[in-house]
């Protein structure tokens, strides 16, 4: 799936308007942002605070804001599938679009963060808004049914049935674009420095900081053959310069990023 663009809005004097999503559109609203209809039907929806609205490609949607106080704050993305179906968990034969509550705002703090990066750094910023992307995704399949079309945002995403080392890899993962100390580590499973540091070495052979950084070169190799620069890869990674990009990725790989790309041109 990719990320094809993202947008907040800020609204002031408005009353009714129609839209319609030529992709799949993830809305969600800051602030109160009055009522609105689906594709022409009877039911009315409210766009309260801390929620999120998933919208199919095609979809009609006619808002109400008349009576509102306003600004009327929102943020948007919108993404195509490339044909995944992992959005398939959702009944689409009996709800026209699917709502988010998002009461810690987990949902709202990752799209700002994808609206942020592309207001900031525009294009050459793409592989880190796609990560935050990927987090949003993980949000919402990672969801709980509430009712009707509504599902909760878990306060943090649940590892099920999964060991120690596993649970490690995963933090890894998720904090893959920036770095991330034992520290921290530590704390997301809630034990000592000392027996994080141990524990994983001794299952694993080498110790956590060194596998995120192999975690970041293999994210890297695939970035390179996209031909992305090395400037951006190093932005998207985390890196505090080209510099210390190349130099990871030579120690890790035990050639520069150019002598890879090489191979494969």
């Amino acid at each position: 799936m990719q990320l094809l663009g993202s947008y907040q809005v800020i609204r002031e004097n408005i009353g009714s308007f129609v839209s319609k999503t030529k992709y799949w559109t993830l809305d969600f609203t800051i602030t109160y942002g009055g009522e609105y209809f689906v594709n022409d039907n009877e039911k009315r929806w409210e766009r309260i605070p801390k929620l999120g609205r998933l919208y199919p490609p095609n979809t009609k949607i006619e808002y109400i804001t008349t009576s509102v106080k306003k600004p009327i704050k929102t943020l948007y993305i919108f993404f195509n599938e490339n044909g995944s179906k992992i959005l398939n968990k959702y009944d689409w034969d009996h709800q026209d679009h699917i709502r988010f509550i998002d009461k810690n705002q987990l949902l709202q703090n990752r799209l700002q963060k994808i609206v942020n990066t592309s207001i900031d750094f525009g294009e050459d910023h793409f592989y880190l808004a796609q990560g935050y992307f990927y987090q949003v995704l993980n949000l919402l399949l990672t969801s709980n049914f509430s009712h009707s079309n509504e599902y909760s945002i878990q306060n943090k995403p649940v590892i099920r049935n999964k060991d120690f080392s596993t649970k490690v890899k995963h933090l890894l993962e998720e904090n893959i674009n920036h770095k991330i100390t034992l520290e921290e580590i530590a704390s997301e499973l809630n034990i000592s420095k000392s027996n994080l540091s141990h524990r994983y070495s001794f299952e694993n052979g080498e110790s956590p900081l060194v596998t995120h950084s192999k975690l970041k070169i293999e994210r890297a190799k695939i970035y390179l053959l996209n031909g992305e620069s090395h400037k951006s890869i190093a932005d998207a990674l985390g890196y505090s310069d080209v510099y210390h990009f190349s130099k990871n990725f030579k120690i890790i790989t035990g050639k520069s990023p150019s002598a890879f790309k090489k191979e494969f041109n």
